[in-house]
């Protein structure tokens, strides 16, 4: 008879166990790109990451089979589309990971569909089946016959059968049986998860960091500025010169303070104003995303000799609602936190796997941003970014990079840090562009605290040149009732 363990004893080997999963995660050098190809090959492959969708036409268009982390959940997305033999996923309200499914081979020529969103793997049950025509995922693996048809198509059966209706434009579990001359239990198409072809440096286009710099006439905020309609809290301040400097939030195509929008400074001359984005992110295209990342609520003043100070409003990706979501879709609401954690005697910017504000805490974070320092590679400065390993305990050796735009790199040993990519975010799907990981986008491999960020930028310049934007929370008391 074993004798039962100390404390001390169990907390050692929750930490061997949580080292030993550390060991085995991998971790992408940098993002890859993939697109979902109508799967023509015959067969299932093992390991394989399908995407399974139908498309409606009408007003039900393409729908995708999703899950949840819950066993009985709905079947359809209806926001997907397809073009030629590629289907394009929307992202822009739902994360690719829950409309991924992996076939994973148990024997007997028969796959399990298995999905691992928000961490939690669940398998596409097929053996049970309700009047509601609601499907079911399993904790445990559930053993699925295929059957091709071409072109691209897969009739998938349990003791049911994955099938689909044009009547309510819905994918479901249905009879085996009577398949002929029922138009609702034909196959499904598969598109299978393929690379695309090369690195992101050789075929994929780079979006810009910053905007160019242009000029409005008449007025500071027009929509030769990229073409924004919208503008809104402008603030307005005089330079020591006698120009005005006028802030505004650039909305793109809606009126809201968050979804991707961004900061545009204009300043008066006798050619018009000369206008730039001091506070810019190009995780998304110039327009309304829900889970892009956000300035706004610009402050403007200037001081007596000159100096631009210019505060405003920083949100992660998906947060900046106000009244938003508290679940897994953005626009979040803002959590009240300031993202960083005290380390060491020190307040530490930490970051996170999921960007869900739900799935953060004070205790949770996956790892911290160190002090920067010159890199002796490429004489730039970087911050190393540590693993956090549980307890008091943290990595001595950064897996990690961020540069003062808060840009992720891969650490390289004996060179320089490698840029680490995402892709852009439209306002439907994904753009053609790729964009610097950076941990306040939605996209991003790690995250910083789904929380308000406040940051100051300054120009010496008369605002046409600004500095690199510093966050504030360190620094911002907590409560009204601290000295």
């Amino acid at each position: 008879e074993s004798a039962a363990l100390t404390q001390e004893e169990v907390e050692t080997l929750e930490w061997n166990l949580r080292n030993a999963m550390n060991n085995l995660t991998l971790r992408p050098v940098q993002a890859k790109a993939y697109e979902y190809v109508l799967d023509e090959s015959g067969a299932i492959e093992n390991g394989a990451k399908y995407a399974i969708a139908m498309n409606f036409g009408g007003s039900f268009g393409t729908r995708v089979l999703r899950t949840d982390v819950t066993g009985d959940r709905t079947d359809h997305n209806t926001k997907a589309t397809i073009s030629g033999k590629k289907l394009i996923l929307d992202t822009s309200s739902m994360s690719d990971e829950r409309q991924i499914w992996e076939a994973v081979d148990v024997g007997g020529g028969k796959f399990a569909l298995k999905s691992t969103y928000g961490g939690i793997t669940r398998y596409l049950d097929l053996n049970r089946f309700n009047q509601t025509q609601r499907l079911y995922t399993s904790t445990t693996p559930i053993a699925l016959n295929f059957e091709y048809r071409s072109p691209g198509k897969y009739k998938i059966h349990g003791a049911y059968s994955l099938t689909w209706w044009t009547a309510s434009g819905a994918i479901w579990a249905y009879s085996n049986t009577g398949e002929s001359g029922d138009s609702y239990r034909t196959p499904i198409p598969f598109y299978k998860q393929t690379p695309v072809a090369g690195s992101v440096s050789e075929n994929l286009t780079i979006a810009d960091r910053i905007p160019p710099k242009g000029t409005t006439q008449d007025q500071p905020f027009t929509d030769a500025i990229r073409g924004s309609a919208n503008f809104g809290s402008p603030s307005l301040t005089t330079l020591k010169d006698g120009k005005l400097a006028a802030a505004a939030t650039v909305q793109w195509n809606s009126v809201n303070n968050y979804g991707g929008t961004d900061v545009v400074v204009s300043v008066s001359s006798n050619d018009g104003w000369k206008y730039n984005t001091p506070l810019y992110f190009n995780d998304t295209i110039d327009a309304y995303v829900p889970d892009g990342a956000s300035f706004s609520d610009p402050m403007l003043a200037a001081d007596a000799n000159g100096k631009l100070y210019l505060l405003a409003n920083l949100f992660p990706g998906g947060a900046g609602k106000v009244s938003g979501q508290t679940g897994i879709y953005a626009p979040f609401s803002p959590l009240q936190a300031s993202g960083y954690v005290e380390i060491n005697g020190e307040q530490r910017l930490v970051l996170y796997y999921d960007a869900i504000p739900n799935q953060q805490s004070n205790d949770n974070y996956a790892y911290y941003v160190g002090d920067f320092a010159p890199n002796s590679y490429d004489s730039k400065e970087y911050a190393p970014v540590y693993e956090y390993l549980g307890g008091d305990q943290y990595a001595e050796v950064a897996d990690y990079y961020m540069d003062r735009q808060y840009n992720l790199y891969q650490a390289v040993a004996d060179a320089a840090p490698k840029p680490m990519y995402c892709k852009q975010r439209a306002g439907s799907g994904e753009a053609s562009k790729w964009v610097q990981q950076n941990v306040f986008f939605f996209e991003s491999f790690l995250h910083v605290r789904c929380a308000s960020y406040l940051v100051l930028t300054t120009s010496d310049d008369g605002g046409e040149n600004w500095s690199d934007f510093t966050i504030l929370n360190p620094m911002v008391r907590e409560s009204n009732t601290e000295a």
